[in-house]
């Protein structure tokens, strides 16, 4: 599977890990590679498939939760480990069933339970039974699981110190070497028996003895296409990278809802710019738990990109932003026994419904919008989303797609959003000021390694990118689409008592 250069995704922070006294704090890579990967979507509508790959660039073996997340409230579609040997490259591709999605792959990287051919996405994870509690009030087909986005966490780098492995009684392997790709046959020594350790396979439980696993490392990179054939047209991005997740190893069970963002160490670090002074400076706070931790390192007051609907070349814009945590702060959950009527925690601020009766989707985050020309005008009327949603100018989901003059450029049916605008080319300046919308932490943050004060981030934990197409149609007997995409610019605003 081949995939064309990709456009950096760049973080503005250089010397993040040189934070004083920061053993580990979760930061946003500056380099590109990690322990975590946030693709920030995946779609299979409208003739899209999506493709995504991750490397392992290290000379060790990695365990990876790889877990593909629904756009409208991060249940999981489907989840597994893999594990990547030195030097090894995951790829597979995401395509569309007659109801639903499926991951296919002709990879032979090591997974648990092992993946031959096609896996189909499951909705077991919303669906409503009647008797659990996994009701969430939003539709509960196949279908949802056509648009979504992706998270691969390191779980630890596997043990290479003892013969565990005894399915070969004359050639014992660690755990390491099983899943190391032999050359003469280019398959992992014995993924087999790595995938049987955990038999039966689902949630719950602890590691068997014989897979253990010393502390993550990072050392990971990855990219995703959006591809569409019959269009003649390709998307395609890195993904958002965390590094310093974990301190520890959490190797889970295939299956398990663990390890999560929610899982990572309590401390976070960024940079910011001082209001003040104006000097760049290391923000280093720590946290009741790894959620807020996350959720500050990926924490945004505005979001930024262009836009371009000219008529005269044909083209359309989409813009994707996604809350990777959201579902940490959120109750989607909407049985007897959840506690729905609780606010949700910081940074967010609406609760998914009002009351056990309620049948509607309240989850919609407040959003002001200011859209721009190449002229630096703006509209005589205001800019709002339509369809409406439920609160005005909102996001409401978990992966959201924006498009501008219904150019529907991603062809989104579950999670879209159309802005009208006269204008045919600027940018758009997407702004997470609503009443709440901030995390606080209090006398446990340092500036500079400077003494420990109160801080506040300002906005929600946003991800994404931009994807704008131009359509030729049939130049010469050829078909001339193009298109590109491009990360979102951000504004980070922390300040201080």
């Amino acid at each position: 599977m081949n995939f064309k250069t990709k456009i950096a995704y760049t973080a503005v922070m250089a010397t993040l890990g040189m934070a004083a006294g920061s053993a580990q704090a979760a930061y946003l890579s500056e380099v590109g590679t990690g322990q975590v990967l946030l693709y920030p979507y995946y779609t299979v509508q409208g003739g899209y498939d999506t493709y995504v790959s991750v490397v392992n660039t290290t000379s060790r073996a990695k365990a990876v939760k790889v877990r593909f997340i629904e756009a409208k409230a991060s249940a999981e579609v489907l989840d597994f480990n893999l594990y990547l040997s030195k030097y090894d490259v995951w790829a597979a591709a995401i395509t569309a069933t007659t109801d639903g999605a499926k991951l296919v792959t002709s990879d032979t990287s090591c997974t648990a339970p092992m993946i031959t051919g096609a896996v189909p996405f499951r909705n077991g994870a919303y669906v409503n039974s009647g008797t659990t509690l996994l009701d969430d009030i939003l539709e509960d087909g196949l279908s949802r699981t056509r648009e979504g986005y992706i998270e691969m966490i390191e779980m630890g780098v596997p043990d290479n110190t003892a013969n565990v492995n005894f399915t070969n009684p004359l050639l014992p392997l660690t755990f390491e070497q099983s899943v190391t790709h032999k050359a003469a046959t280019r398959m992992p020594a014995d993924c087999a028996w790595v995938s049987a350790q955990w038999a039966p396979v689902g949630p719950g439980g602890a590691a068997p003895l014989t897979l253990t696993t010393a502390a993550p490392s990072g050392g990971l990179i990855g990219s995703a296409t959006l591809i569409n054939v019959a269009a003649g047209t390709d998307y395609t991005y890195d993904p958002v990278v965390i590094d310093d997740y974990s301190a520890v190893a959490q190797h889970s069970r295939p299956g398990d809802l663990q390890p999560n963002l929610g899982n990572a160490g309590r401390t976070s670090v960024v940079m910011r710019r001082n209001t003040t002074t104006g000097a760049r400076e290391v923000v280093q706070s720590t946290w009741p738990t790894g959620r807020e931790a996350i959720s500050a390192v990926l924490s945004h007051s505005n979001v930024m990109n262009e836009y371009s609907v000219e008529a005269v070349i044909s083209s359309g814009t989409d813009w994707v932003v996604t809350f990777p945590t959201k579902n940490l702060h959120v109750n989607r959950f909407t049985n007897l026994n959840q506690d729905v009527t609780t606010l949700p925690a910081p940074p967010f601020t609406m609760r998914a419904r009002t009351a056990n009766a309620g049948t509607t989707w309240l989850a919609c985050e407040p959003v002001s919008l200011t859209i721009y020309d190449r002229e630096e005008q703006t509209p005589n009327s205001v800019v709002d989303f339509s369809p409406q949603p439920v609160t005005g100018n909102s996001l409401c989901f978990e992966a959201n797609v924006i498009t501008f003059n219904n150019s529907s450029v991603l062809a989104s049916s579950l999670v879209p959003l159309n802005i009208t605008t006269a204008f045919t080319s600027g940018w758009m300046n997407l702004g997470f000021n609503g009443t709440g919308q901030s995390l606080t932490n209090t006398n446990n943050t340092t500036f500079n390694a400077g003494i420990a004060t109160t801080a506040t981030y300002y906005g929600l934990p946003a991800v994404g990118f931009a994807v704008e197409k131009y359509v030729n149609g049939n130049v010469g007997g050829v078909l001339s689409n193009y298109g590109g995409s491009f990360i979102h610019k951000y504004v980070q605003t922390i300040t201080t008592p």
